[in-house]
């Protein structure tokens, strides 16, 4: 067997083989994870802020350069 044939069978069978995380898991998981970022939580907070401002900003320069240039 190729080494590309080898490639393509580990890829299709780490992709289809059945999930064993439970939802109970995923909650453990996600408590974990606030747990850690708790402490954090202000510079998240202006992380996301300031992310959505620049994403809001990167949309309306475009729209206002638009309007400049065909004013109607």
């Amino acid at each position: 067997m190729s080494m590309e044939a080898v490639a393509w069978d580990v890829m299709y069978k780490s992709s289809h083989t059945p999930d064993a995380t439970t939802r109970a898991d995923r909650r453990a998981t996600v408590r974990r994870i606030v747990a850690f970022a708790a402490p954090h939580r202000r510079r998240i907070v202006v992380f996301v802020a300031a992310s959505t401002l620049t994403a809001a900003l990167t949309v309306v320069t475009p729209l206002l350069a638009g309007k400049v240039v065909n004013p109607r």
